[in-house]
């Protein structure tokens, strides 16, 4: 987990990429959910809320981008932003 959390401070697009493929892989394995928001809770904890909105923002984009590619809809990822990284933040 400390090497998770390491990469996930590196940097935005870092803690996005993490929380948009643990949020799309949590649809297969739900656990990988409470990880999603878990990078997004840790950046808004030590980077602050707008540097967490950021990083939520271009996770959602970037999970819409997956799941249409790979389920062929989008809105997993607005399910996920509401459901997990909102009360999150």
């Amino acid at each position: 987990m400390k090497a998770i959390a390491a990469f996930v401070m590196r940097g935005t697009s870092q803690a996005a990429l993490v929380a948009a493929v643990a949020a799309l892989l949590s649809i297969l394995v739900p656990p990988l959910g409470l990880l999603s928001a878990g990078s997004i809770g840790l950046v808004t904890l030590r980077s602050g809320p707008v540097s967490g909105l950021i990083v939520s923002a271009v996770a959602t984009l970037g999970m819409g981008a997956l799941a249409w590619l790979s389920l062929g809809s989008p809105m997993p990822a607005l399910g996920v932003l509401l459901m997990l990284w909102v009360p999150i933040l």
